[in-house]
């Protein structure tokens, strides 16, 4: 009985560092893509759109 909250907190606990991760990922990539946009300004709303779509995702 005692082995079976430890495994939920194990199974927890990697996947809200992950969450945590894949947002820091995803903020450094907007900052890179926003760098890139305003170089390239003809491809700033292909980067809003893909950006719109990973904002999504990460709020699902």
């Amino acid at each position: 009985m005692t082995a079976r909250p430890e495994s939920e907190a194990t199974l927890r606990t990697p996947s809200s560092s992950l969450s945590v991760s894949l947002r820091m990922k995803s903020h450094t990539i907007i900052a890179i893509m926003t760098r890139f946009s305003t170089l390239r300004r003809y491809q700033s709303r292909l980067w809003r759109t893909l950006i719109l779509g990973l904002q999504n995702q990460m709020l699902r």
